[in-house]
């Protein structure tokens, strides 16, 4: 960090938009600037905004970055394959889940469906001591 780095930005990576807010910490001003994101490379969004914002990496005191990425594939079920690796006898807790079901008991209530198959399910057999070995 150079002794010119005076801007704190912070810079949130969107589905289809990134945005970042810029705050001079000598003048106390501060601007936006908003470009599309780029979901096969996120960085090139996020070095973009920077650019946008008129400044440069090297001006930059503190950058702090979000993201709603993650959160949009989940919520639209874009995800990449993945496989759920559990310890014997334990498959069905992401099923049953953290119980905060509306009503507990009811197990016919409708909740969405997990994210992954049962058959994308691996189970191991493990003991886990108190001092966190696996044996």
């Amino acid at each position: 960090m150079s002794d010119t780095a005076v801007w704190r930005v912070a810079i949130d990576t969107g589905g289809t938009f990134t945005d970042a807010c810029f705050f001079n910490e000598n003048t106390g001003k501060s601007h936006v600037a908003k470009v599309s994101s780029t979901p096969a490379s996120h960085e090139l969004a996020v070095l973009e905004s920077i650019r946008a914002g008129s400044i440069t990496p090297a001006d930059i005191r503190l950058l702090t970055h979000g993201t709603t990425v993650a959160t949009n594939a989940l919520i639209t079920r874009r995800l990449s394959k993945a496989a759920l690796v559990t310890t014997t006898g334990f498959r069905d807790v992401v099923e049953i889940r953290d119980g905060t079901k509306e009503d507990l008991w009811d197990a016919y209530k409708d909740s969405s469906p997990p994210y992954n198959d049962t058959h994308a399910q691996l189970h191991l057999r493990s003991l886990t001591c108190a001092n966190i070995s696996v044996l």
